[in-house]
């Protein structure tokens, strides 16, 4: 990472902490303290940047610090405005209706990238705080991020969303709008924000500063509306507080303690949190939940308060507009009381701690960059549902919106969770059917659902995985199996799957794919390959069936598709899972890969990067025999030394886990076993009962047979197994080490390539789950690159776009392929080149899509929508 990259980092994070939780305590806001206090809050940054700075020295850290907070002036005040106001003028360009992020410098010698510079800053602060910032009253309220000529070809030539997860299919607006209106209601607890890592104590303070700052921030609001009254203090004194004694003069005492807290803040405020929650409530403005996108901003209380001719989306921005026009108007276009204007420093310094516990939740829920690790995400992600609920209706929409609807996109493939039972996948399948059936104007946008099989490790609070679901210890798995109370949960989602589809074949018109996915590393293949293959066989039973009934709509099965290769300990570890899948699932052509990076990332690299890498011995254990087969099977090439290695390897590492002489044989007999759900049924698995079940007496007359079954019942049951399994070890990172992975990955690349298997690359998924610190380091320019490749990695292979968590990581898919295109002109790409490249990109997701187009089966699509939908209302009744 250059430190032209760095220091854009650093500086989206020096300006963000201006609205921090260090600055919401220290209330900071221009005036003649404003230094002091930035001197109080800088070496709590300047600890968080050094770790960062990869390479910035401190005088840098100092020099970028001077620059941003006191707007480069040795001497003179500095307001919080006029800093956002610089940056959102640097980085946004004024369109008339709209402002888009700038793409080129306007001085010719300036060699910024303004479009990466823009994500660093989306990463840090809200957009709409920085477009509310750029200009005054009556500049743009919209903001766009795709550049005019790449959104005329993308809607001309079309393209296919075929990863996003829907319970992540929100913009940060939408998202405000709902947590707003579930401030008050039961649901909203003091604990309902706390994750570990979060702000504000692990987020167990947020709930409560976020409650009184959305307080103060209505009745500021309100303020800004009327005009009897000439400053804030005053309407406080005289409206707001004589109302609530003739109202609800129990309240008075909240009301004051909330105002004294935002001005001197503590760890939590001086207010009940419950008598916060009932002040925050108005009986006369009774949330009502929306029915489409365009209501969604009515969740926000003070839409009671705004002009009707204002347009709803606009509310957000125009406040701040409002606010910034009433407290500086010398900076900007005049405010309607401005002209004789003066200071109100009660309003400036509430309505920046309103700011910043807005930015405080903005934070919480996007994923902060420079973490590696699906860990870090998945807090990120389950921090979304505690206040998403009231909008959790219309995300099947919000998808069609973000992804491009009516824009190009021709087909929307969403993931979904399956449920333990039949009855309520189809109260769920009819749901969205429905609401894909309300969406206005679609055009030729073909849908999809993708249910998927998500993974966990269990507590796993301990060390050594102790509390996963990996120790076959009774008290983590009672029947004495590793990972049978997961698989046993997991199964339950999966027959509730296959009723569904036995009741409603029709179904898979609609249901389109299979997945796993989330915490990559936390559960083996064997377990999750024989529940993807039951989900695949009951979408196989449900075509030849729908054949019988409807040979006019005899519409392919379910395909498959694998989150794996995103996340692992070693890169060798990330092949290997990769292969697993390919192989033992198996995919199939028109079958998709999920991230797969494990194949673009150059192995050179990689092991400069971790010339150590510290893992388990049982992780180790299986890389080693995967690899050893792929030279036995002439598969890969490698020199003899090496195969010799690794069977010395294998047999130290079965000695200190299994404790027993076992031969190679034996082992890599058990690491294909774990993968015949047969013999797994004959060990007992996961219900236990072990030589007294009908596949073990069958299998036991053949003594080889026998034996290689009380190998495989013995790893899954023994605990000293599981503990010595779960040792570390350290494996360096040699020459012989890195030849290997060039080799497993052209051997798997050249499978992927056999098989007509798709990679889904999620750009800015993998930009922060991966820490790449560059989009130009993306794996994906080596998985399909757009000129000639410098290393042997192996073929190039169909690489597909998604946007996977849209709220998680600022983004959507229009803006992905925006991304792209930026990286393209970073590689000096000519234009025809560039395009040539992303046209590749975007025909190989059509082409990949799962959807269909059901214009192929019929000329009247509605005929088929009508009669699905009557078989789910019939099997309601």
């Amino acid at each position: 990472m250059s430190l032209l990259q760095v220091t854009d980092l650093l500086e989206s994070e020096i300006l963000a902490y201006l609205f921090s939780e260090t600055a919401f305590k220290a209330t900071l806001v221009q005036g003649a303290n404003y230094e002091e206090l930035c001197k109080e809050i800088w070496p709590s940054l300047e600890k968080i940047l050094v770790k960062a700075a990869h390479g910035a020295s401190l005088e840098h850290l100092h020099s970028l610090r001077d620059n941003i907070w006191f707007l480069n002036r040795p001497t003179g005040s500095v307001s919080l405005y006029e800093i956002l106001h610089k940056y959102g003028q640097e980085l946004l360009v004024n369109q008339g209706g709209i402002a888009t992020p700038r793409l080129s410098p306007q001085n010719p010698k300036d060699t910024t990238n303004y479009f990466s510079r823009w994500r660093w800053f989306v990463y840090a602060l809200p957009p709409d705080l920085l477009l509310a910032a750029s200009w005054g009253i009556n500049g743009p309220l919209e903001l766009q991020t795709q550049t005019p000529l790449l959104k005329t070809h993308l809607q001309d030539h079309g393209y296919a969303q075929m990863h996003v997860h829907l319970g992540a299919e929100l913009d940060f607006s939408v998202y405000w709008c709902s947590a707003l209106s579930l401030l008050g209601s039961a649901t909203f607890q003091p604990h309902s924000l706390i994750s570990k890592g979060a702000e504000m104590n692990e987020g167990k303070n947020l709930a409560p500063w976020l409650l009184a700052g959305s307080i103060a921030r209505l009745w500021l609001y309100a303020f800004l509306q009327q005009k009897e009254y000439s400053n804030f203090s005053q309407y406080f004194f005289n409206n707001i507080r004589v109302r609530l004694i003739e109202t609800r003069p129990h309240l008075l005492a909240t009301l004051e303690a909330v105002i004294q807290s935002l001005l001197s803040p503590q760890d939590l405020p001086l207010a009940n949190f419950y008598l916060m929650k009932e002040l925050y409530q108005d009986p006369g403005f009774p949330i009502q939940l929306p029915s489409d996108l365009e209501q969604v901003w009515q969740l926000d209380p003070i839409s009671q308060f705004s002009p009707e001719t204002m347009p709803a989306s606009y509310k957000e921005v125009y406040w701040h507009r409002q606010a910034f026009a009433y407290l500086y108007p010398s900076l900007q276009e005049q405010h309607p009381r401005s002209q004789s204007h003066n200071p109100d420093p009660l309003f400036e310094r509430l309505f920046w701690q309103c700011i910043r516990t807005k930015v405080l939740l903005y934070r919480h829920i996007t994923q902060r960059p420079m973490v590696k690790g699906l860990q870090w995400f998945i807090r990120h992600y389950e921090r979304i549902g505690s206040l998403s609920e009231n909008v959790k209706g219309l995300r099947l929409s919000k998808a069609f919106e973000l992804d491009g609807g009516r824009k190009g996109l021709r087909s929307l493939e969403v993931r979904v969770a399956p449920d333990n039972e039949p009855a309520d996948i189809r109260n769920k399948v009819l749901d969205l059917a429905q609401k894909w059936q309300n969406i206005q104007n679609k055009g030729n946008t073909e849908i999809g659902l993708v249910f998927h099989v998500s993974k966990n490790r269990g507590k796993n609070k301990s060390h050594h995985w102790l509390d996963s679901h990996a120790n076959p210890d009774s008290k983590i798995n009672p029947t004495g199996y590793r990972y049978a109370k997961f698989f046993n949960k997991k199964t339950r989602e999966v027959v509730a799957y296959r009723q569904f589809l036995e009741q409603v074949p029709l179904s898979i018109f609609f249901i389109r794919g299979s997945d796993m996915c989330t915490d990559e590393i936390s559960i083996p293949n064997w377990i999750m390959c024989i529940l993807i293959q039951s989900m695949h066989e009951a979408g196989l039973e449900a075509s030849r069936c729908l054949k019988t009934l409807y040979s006019q709509w005899s519409f392919s099965a379910p395909h498959k598709t694998m989150h794996v290769g995103e996340d692992f300990h070693h890169l060798l570890d990330g092949i290997r899972r990769l292969a697993e899948v390919l192989d033992f699932v198996p995919l199939e052509q028109g079958d998709r890969i999920g991230h797969g990076l494990a194949l673009g990332i150059s192995p050179s690299w990689w092991g400069q990067q971790h010339p150590v890498v510290w893992m388990p011995k049982e992780i180790r254990l299986w890389d080693l025999i995967w690899e050893w087969q792929q030279y036995q099977m002439l598969l890969a090439t490698g020199n003899t030394e090496r195969r010799i290695w690794i069977e010395e390897q294998i047999l130290e590492l079965v000695q200190t886990i299994f404790g027993i002489e076992i031969t190679l044989r034996e082992v890599i007999n058990l690491y294909q076993d774990l993968y015949n759900r047969q013999f797994l049924w004959a060990v007992g698995f996961p219900d236990g009962n072990f030589l007294n079940n009908q596949e073990y007496n069958f299998h036991r007359k053949n003594e080889q047979i026998q034996k290689r079954l009380e190998f495989l019942n013995f790893y899954l049951t023994n605990t000293n197994c599981f503990f010595q399994g779960q040792e570390i070890i350290a494996v360096h990172q040699t020459e012989s080490e890195i030849e290997a992975l060039y080799a497993m990955q052209r051997c798997v690349r050249n499978r992927v390539l056999a098989k007509d298997v798709s990679i889904e690359v999620n750009p800015s998924s993998n930009f922060l789950i991966a820490d790449l610190q560059n989009l130009d380091k993306h794996p994906l320019w080596n998985l399909n690159p757009p000129s000639q490749s410098t290393e042997d990695m192996g073929p190039p292979v169909n690489i597909c776009i998604g946007s996977d968590d849209p709220i998680t990581f600022a983004t959507n898919l229009p803006q992905e392929y925006e991304l792209l295109y930026d990286v393209l002109h970073q590689k000096k790409l000519g234009r025809e080149e560039a395009r040539h490249w992303l046209d590749r990109v975007r025909q190989a997701g059509l082409d990949a899509r799962f959807t269909l187009d059901l214009t192929q089966y019929t000329s009247n699509p509605s005929d088929i929508w009508d009669t699905f939908l009557h078989q789910l209302n019939g099997t309601l009744e």
